[in-house]
């Protein structure tokens, strides 16, 4: 019956709707822990090319920009 299909498809777009956030949500958390506080994992490393570490490719100018990081410390 369509109705009963159509029941189907809604219970399951709603599930899909909550693993999407939940997914969102884990990013989020992730992306906070990386670019928050003056402790954060992006900056720390950023340190060690302001002490002169020579890296290969800087990180993406977006992250930086996150952690609070002038975007033109590091050349691109």
């Amino acid at each position: 019956m369509v109705y009963d299909k159509l029941r189907g498809l809604v219970e399951e777009l709603e599930k899909l709707g909550k693993q999407l956030s939940n997914a969102q949500s884990t990013y989020d958390g992730v992306m906070n822990k990386l670019t928050l506080g003056q402790g954060n994992l992006i900056r720390q490393a950023h340190s060690f090319v302001e002490l002169g570490v020579k890296v290969k490719k800087p990180l993406p100018k977006s992250i930086r920009e996150q952690a609070g990081i002038d975007g033109d410390e590091v050349a691109e």
